[in-house]
């Protein structure tokens, strides 16, 4: 008998030995009485410290034939000769099927054993020594008797595809209380119960849903540390927290702690409260944070309010909210797992027996378990959008009320249904019709007109997010909210202190003012259709979309998205870009497929037009080239991926409906603080000049804060020296001269670069095969002093076609010692490296993906073809005057081609031709005093004909006169 159940019994040692000779611990021995129908014996029982096979009594034979023997049959027990089980102390106990991993007891002697499934923290054994085993399984929240002097066990009939134990040798287990409406020793019901097996816990439906969460790696944390019983209670909500805890005591929620049923404590949790001011609450909340840790926690398939938000404003208008009651502690914990949850209140310990709100894993078990009944049918399934405890239920298909039965059947309870047809609270908002059939939602409650009393950064991010975080249309709130976060973080320390700065209380008192005059969080509820209108823009402080309803016009959502300081060097064509992809992955975020994007950015316009016609390729020489086409590639992407039409137009910045959530007060762009105008009010104050920070004050920063870069040290430097006393340029030279830095990343050394140059001319070739006008050509650039340039077109590109060329230029020029090309098939082809190995050339090939590795080609296509689009001339006059001109533009000797040539180059005259009446060249004549006796050919020109005439002393003369 387990020592939970004996008030009274000797201690003394002693062991017993199980059939499967395994050692079972004694602590003591007793005498107690068994009962039937009255009749009362007394047996000497052996105690142990914890229960065998999950139960309270094991009855032997002695106990048998002191109960005058058990007989069973047909899913009866009797116990005497007559007389059948009528009563028994503590309880007769069916046990349910044990999981298929868990072994099963194999042979006993003299019982007829029925199980039902185990409980999962009750150990199954493999033999018992004389029992006759019945147990049933006891919903938590019913009573266990402590004491069981008279016990017998009774065990029902299982199912016949539930495993039953064989035989049990001769002992009765008597384990819990059996309802006195229940006819014990009866077959049980057949009807199969709900289970959800998950990573992080495991739920059961037996009349009621127990919950088991399963610990990280599978085993149980040691006691845990806490000591605090409860956190501070305000003294305007203690009296509705003390109320609150005594309704959980009285119900059974908080059930007084039994360490002699339960053990030692494992945990205390720390009681807090939270105040709920729209539905004027108070909850008590228990602090879970040291339980957490040791749960595993999935939580990648878990809900979103913002996406649950948008599906529910697509199911439809005629729609009721289900909520149900005190959803988490409709929940029982399994009791093995309550001594990890006790609470002390008012000086005594309790255990919570349902799942406490603070559970890192409630919202994951209360999804599934919701999920787990709506799939119970499969109607309700495709009506009922669930969403924690709140269940939309769209009422054009089936009745809110009939959602209700159906879940109570499964043991959860729905409060009365909430119609929007008169107002009712979805998500945060209210949601009613509004001049006429059409819903709109609005604020729920009070609104957050009042600005905290006390600035500090946690109080303002607190407003802000009560101000927008929750609704999905804000207009100029949203970045307004966003520019005082942004305020208050740059001018506090810490989340607590006060924050005295007339900056941000003229922020603050701004939004107040407007957002009383006017507030923008209101708009249409239901969204139809797959078409929608984005409005995308982007200013200097932030990016906005606004998505609309392109039938009514009415504003769906809006977002927006300040620029961080890393961001302020972006041009603003990138960011109206990114405005673009943000409004397209909203659009598609609400399940739409016609897009009409307006923007106000004529490049971004261009830009994505032609993307999605193809009319054009991308034209941009900026310096952020790429990454202008990395976002063209990812909106292409999207567009294909998703299958959607995409419109693009153009509007005027003034009717660009985005244009509002990308703006804040001009006045809040000054970070000085204006003076003040009543000199009444004005205080003395001493003004210090503004002096640049020094550099060893920079250094000290960037040594504490880790040596991280130039943009993060900058940003502490102005935290702690002051904004207008740090400069970037300032911060970017002392991370330079860092030696920490230096030495890890980057290198201190750079790689030394190479050169493609010789210094022999026509030692190596750079060859590469461009095309012109689509024709293609065979490029050949002397590497040497030269530069010296071949141009050869090609009927094709082919190997065959380039080995001919080149064959060519070797038989006329000769061959170079090696050649320099990129790693085009035609030039790694079997014909290339023939012909280099023939010609005893050998070939060098650049870097993969690496076009500067041969540069010097590069470089002189790049001119070629700028010379032949300027000039309108052939590809070979081209290279013809890139050959003839000088490199240094002055000297002849410096042109490529007279590098390679050894008589000097002669270019095609350029100067205008003489007429026939312009004197010639002198003709050579007799020097006087010189006598000539050989006789000289020459050439004349008259006329257009060459004439051959020969020259002598005689006839001189009269040539002379002659011409």
């Amino acid at each position: 008998m387990w020592k939970g159940m004996v008030s009274c019994w000797e201690r003394s040692d002693a062991s017993l030995v199980a059939v499967n000779d395994s050692p079972v611990l004694c602590c003591g021995r007793a005498v107690v009485s068994l009962g039937v129908r009255g009749a009362t014996v007394s047996v000497r029982a052996v105690v142990v410290p914890a229960r065998l096979l999950g139960v309270d009594v094991l009855l032997g034979m002695t106990g048998i034939d002191a109960l005058q023997g058990v007989s069973v049959s047909g899913g009866s027990v009797r116990f005497g000769s007559d007389n059948p089980v009528a009563s028994v102390d503590t309880a007769a106990v069916v046990q349910r099927e044990a999981p298929p991993e868990r072994e099963v007891c194999r042979a006993v002697d003299t019982a007829a054993v029925v199980q039902r499934e185990a409980p999962p923290e009750r150990e199954v054994c493999r033999a018992v020594d004389s029992a006759a085993v019945v147990q049933r399984e006891v919903p938590p929240e019913r009573e266990v008797r402590r004491a069981v002097d008279t016990a017998t066990v009774v065990q029902r009939e299982a199912p016949p595809e539930r495993e039953v134990c064989r035989a049990v040798d001769t002992a009765a287990v008597v384990q819990r209380e059996v309802p006195p409406e229940r006819e014990v020793c009866r077959a049980v019901d057949t009807e199969p119960e709900l289970r959800i097996d998950e990573t992080d816990f495991t739920a059961v439906f037996d009349d009621v849903w127990t919950v088991r969460w399963k610990w990280a790696g599978g085993v149980a944390p040691p006691p845990l540390g806490n000591s605090i019983a409860q956190y501070g209670v305000p003294s305007c909500a203690r009296e509705k927290f003390d109320a609150e805890l005594a309704l959980w005591i009285s119900e059974g929620w908080l059930r007084e702690y039994d360490e002699t049923m339960y053990g030692p404590a494992q945990g205390l949790i720390p009681l807090m409260v939270v105040t709920q001011a729209a539905k004027d609450k108070v909850r008590p909340v228990l602090d879970y944070r040291e339980l957490n840790q040791h749960l595993t926690r999935h939580t990648a398939d878990a809900d979103v309010c913002v996406e649950e938000l948008r599906r529910w404003r697509r199911h439809g208008r005629r729609v009721a909210v289900l909520d149900l009651k005190k959803a988490f502690l409709q929940l029982r914990v399994d009791p093995a797992l309550w001594p990890y949850q006790t609470v002390i209140v008012q000086g005594r310990r309790y255990c919570l027996t349902r799942v406490g709100f603070g559970l890192s894993i409630a919202p994951l078990i209360m999804k599934a378990v919701v999920r787990k009944v709506l799939a119970q049918s499969p109607g309700l399934a495709e009506a009922v959008l669930p969403y924690a405890d709140d269940l939309l239920v769209n009422e054009a298909v089936v009745s809110a009320d009939e959602v209700a039965e159906h879940f109570a059947r499964f043991g959860l309870t729905c409060k009365p249904p909430e119609r929007v047809a008169t107002g009712a609270r979805m998500l945060g908002l209210r949601v009613a019709e509004s001049d006429g059939p059409a819903l709109q939602w609005s604020r729920d409650g009070e609104s957050p007109t009042q600005a905290p009393p006390v600035l500090t950064r946690r109080s303002v991010f607190a407003w802000a997010g009560q101000l927008t975080s929750h609704v999905p249309v804000a207009g100029w709130l949203r970045p307004a909210a966003a520019w005082m976060k942004r305020t208050a973080n740059r001018l506090s320390p810490d989340w607590d202190t006060p924050i005295v700065s007339e900056e941000l209380q003229r922020e603050v008192d701004e939004v107040s003012r407007r957002f009383r005059a006017c507030d923008p969080a209101r708009g249409q509820w239901c969204v139809t259709g797959t078409s929608v209108v984005v409005w995308t823009d982007a200013s200097s402080i932030a990016r906005g979309v606004v998505l609309t309803d392109p039938d009514t016009g009415a504003i769906i959502e809006d977002a927006s998205w300040l620029r961080a300081e890393s961001e302020r060097d972006v041009h603003i064509n990138i960011s109206e870009l990114d405005a673009a992809l943000n409004g397209v992955n909203l659009a598609v975020a609400w399940g739409f497929r016609r897009l009409t994007l307006r923007t106000d950015s004529v490049t971004v316009h261009r830009w994505l037009s032609d993307a999605l016609s193809g009319k054009a390729r991308l034209r941009t020489k900026a310096q952020s080239e790429m990454l202008i086409r990395r976002r063209v590639a990812v909106f292409r992407q999207l567009v294909i991926e998703y299958e959607l039409e995409v419109t693009i137009e153009l509007v005027a910045s003034a009717v660009n409906r985005a244009d509002e959530v990308t703006r804040v007060p001009n006045a809040w762009l000054q970070t000085a603080d204006q003076p003040t105008t009543d000199s009444s009010k004005a205080q003395p104050v001493a003004v210090a000049a503004i002096t640049s920070a020094s550099a060893s004050d920079i250094r000290t920063i960037h040594e504490n804060i880790g040596h991280q870069g130039v943009r993060r040290t900058l940003w502490y430097a102005r935290r702690e020296l002051g904004v207008r006393r740090v400069s970037k340029p300032a911060v970017r030279d002392v991370v330079r001269r860092c030696q920490t830095c230096a030495s890890i990343d980057p290198a201190p050394e750079r790689w030394p670069g190479g050169s493609l140059g010789t210094e022999r001319t026509w030692d190596r070739l750079a060859m590469d095969v461009t095309h012109v006008h689509g024709h293609p050509y065979l490029t050949l650039v002397d590497c040497g002093p030269s530069r010296y340039a071949i141009w050869r077109r090609l009927r094709r590109a082919g190997a065959l076609e380039i080995v001919s060329e080149l064959e060519n230029v070797f038989l006329e020029r000769g061959a170079p010692a090696e050649i320099l090309t990129d790693n085009a098939t035609e030039f790694r082809g079997r014909v290339m490296l023939a012909f280099a190995a023939r010609w005893d050339v050998s070939i060098r090939f650049r870097a993969a993906y690496e076009p500067g590795g041969n540069g010097i080609v590069e470089r002189h296509h790049r001119t070629i073809k700028v010379m032949v689009a300027r000039q309108s001339c052939s590809v070979a006059e081209a290279v013809h005057r890139y050959n003839v001109t000088p490199k240094d533009g002055s000297d002849p000797a410096t042109a490529p081609i007279n590098g390679v040539l050894r008589h000097p180059g002669r270019d095609v005259d350029v100067t205008p031709r003489r007429t026939s009446d312009e004197p010639g060249d002198a003709l050579p004549l007799k020097k006087p005093g010189v006598y000539q006796t050989r006789v000289k050919r020459s050439c004349l020109r008259r006329c257009g004909v060459v004439r051959v005439f020969e020259e002598s002393r005689k006839d001189m003369a009269m040539v002379c006169q002659r011409m």
